[in-house]
């Protein structure tokens, strides 16, 4: 077997070194022999910048290291072109100036490599000589590589004015790559986000948008048949290896530990014929030989919490009749639709298209409008956490002052001081009237113990999703918390409520003790807090909160 990449290992060392590579070849002939120039979304860690390595590696004419690759026998002519390549995730920039300067010194090192001279600091003046320059000294086209284009712009949504600043260097540079296209053989342009695309789009349409084309939906991460293709070697180890962990049960055959890993990393989905895998959780599982949350947390982008503050909870649940989607079109630097940017961002993928007939003054255009859900098991618990923490962006102060007496309370099983602490934390929340409280009220109580420090697993796999979240916390003990919400009835004496409380409390225990008694929890080699909650939702937004722990 070939040893596996987790970090970011050029083209060249891969194949040099004999490790796996998915091939996408096949792909890059199609979208270089089609297209002149393109652009593709895709989220962090999915081999965006592997993908133009590939492509930079075939425009220098490196043909020993596509010997068996689809490219091969694909009429490719190997022939060395003139490459201008640029990664544009710069750290995060304090001004527009900062940002000039830094992408003026990568096209000057690329004239310097090249041995031209410049006369200028502009860079659109910079990036006409280039062009121009290195066409003439190669006598064919040049070809331009972009990387994180619009990086830049996303790290800097909590600054409007800043963002805008950027957008607009981001737009004059692309004015240039439009008003130069005669020099250039082929462009490819990369991003995490959509909405400062508009200046690529040419009059002549040289430019293409190819993140939803389904031709290309496999260009990056692992389809379902390169999953079996380049991983059936590596089930059966494996599967032993997790089944000795007990994160699998001893009777999971193959068949089933492959579906469980669907489960877990793929359902991502562009438009193609295959769902798509997570490229970076997969090589991890099979890596360390465990399932885990891997990619969430590395692959947040930048604007996710600027978006999130005032997003509803209910935005991925089922809505109502006639709902059709948000169109990915429309949404802007200013105003960016949190759907869309979550799906370029990889925390979302689209559930189903709705095509609408619209009138623009006159004129009646056909739109694409894109409903959402939660790809895998993996982003369904790290993101209702991300996205609920926001809600405690007031009582952070709060919950960062009772941070060691919650985790000393939880460790020594002090119920009633927890009981207290959530009736005051969740007391006058926003309600969530369209969201199953049980989960809602799961879900803050989680979001507020990843704020203490509390290490968020999705570790054991169902057949239709997790059977158990696990909280870690400092202490390394294992933490799984089951909530159980009774309506309010205005009618209600205190008694009663007690009573339903008490109900709905051993509801709760009882869900635990089910949970641990499965087979993928049983002799997980560390102990299992099992914390009850029940919530009982008094009127005027205040809570009554019962709380014990499994005996």
């Amino acid at each position: 077997m070939k040893n596996l990449s987790l970090f970011d290992i050029p083209f060249e060392q891969l194949i040099s070194e004999d490790r796996l590579y998915v091939d996408k070849t096949g792909y890059i002939s199609l979208m270089v022999n089609e297209f002149k120039g393109c652009f593709l979304s895709r989220p962090r860690r999915f081999g965006k910048t592997l993908l133009l390595d590939t492509i930079h590696s075939l425009f220098l004419g490196r043909e020993d290291l596509f010997r068996g690759l689809a490219i091969e026998s694909s009429g490719w002519e190997f022939k060395k072109h003139p490459v201008i390549r640029i990664n544009m995730d710069y750290e995060k920039l304090s001004s527009a100036s900062k940002f000039k300067i830094n992408v003026g010194r990568e096209l000057k090192r690329v004239a310097e490599a090249e041995g031209i001279k410049l006369k200028t600091d502009l860079i659109t003046e910079i990036w006409e000589r280039l062009l121009s320059s290195l066409s003439k000294k190669y006598g064919l086209g040049v070809v331009v590589l972009i990387d994180d284009f619009d990086s830049p712009v996303v790290k800097n949504l909590g600054e409007p004015n800043l963002a805008k600043e950027m957008a607009k260097i981001i737009n004059e540079l692309f004015s240039s790559i439009k008003n130069y296209m005669e020099y250039i053989r082929f462009a490819f342009v990369t991003g995490v986000s959509k909405f400062i695309l508009p200046p690529l789009d040419t009059e002549n349409n040289q430019f293409i948008d190819i993140t939803l084309d389904p031709r290309f939906a496999g260009i990056c991460g692992f389809t379902i048949t390169e999953f079996d293709e380049a991983f059936k070697d590596r089930m059966f180890e494996a599967n032993k290896v997790l089944k000795a962990k007990n994160q699998i049960g001893r009777k999971t055959d193959e068949l089933a530990f492959r579906q469980r890993i669907i489960k877990m990393y793929a359902g991502y989905d562009w438009l193609g014929p295959e769902t798509i895998l997570n490229p970076h959780s997969t090589l991890n599982l099979f890596q360390q030989k465990s399932f885990g949350s891997f990619w969430p947390l590395i692959g947040m982008a930048p604007c996710l919490a600027e978006l999130v503050k005032n997003a509803p909870f209910d935005f991925l649940r089922p809505k109502l009749d006639g709902y059709i989607g948000e169109n990915i079109e429309q949404t802007s630097i200013l105003t960016p639709q949190v759907g869309p940017v979550l799906f370029h961002s990889g925390y979302l993928t689209i559930n189903n298209v709705t095509r609408v007939m619209e009138k623009d003054g006159d004129i009646e255009k056909e739109i694409d409008y894109y409903a959402f859900k939660i790809p895998n098991a993996e982003i369904t618990l790290i993101y209702d956490i991300f996205c609920l923490r926001e809600i405690f962006e007031e009582n952070l102060e709060f919950i960062k002052e009772k941070q060691d007496e919650v985790i000393s309370a939880i460790e020594n099983r002090h119920s009633a001081f927890l009981a207290r602490f959530l009736g005051t934390l969740l007391s006058g929340l926003p309600p969530r009237p369209k969201v199953k409280q049980d989960r809602y009220y799961r879900s803050l109580i989680m979001s507020a113990m990843v704020a203490m420090g509390a290490e968020p697993k999705s570790r054991v796999i169902g057949t239709t999703g997790p059977e158990g979240e696990i909280l870690v916390l400092p202490s390394k003990e294992r933490l799984i918390i089951e909530v159980k919400y009774v309506k309010p009835d205005k009618n209600d004496e205190n008694a009663d409520k007690a009573v339903k409380l008490d109900v709905a409390f051993n509801a709760a225990l009882t869900e635990i003790v089910a949970k641990e008694a499965s087979e993928s929890f049983i002799q997980l080699g560390e102990f299992v807090i099992g914390l009850g909650v029940a919530v009982y939702g008094w009127l005027r937004g205040r809570v009554g909160v019962k709380v014990g722990f499994l005996k």
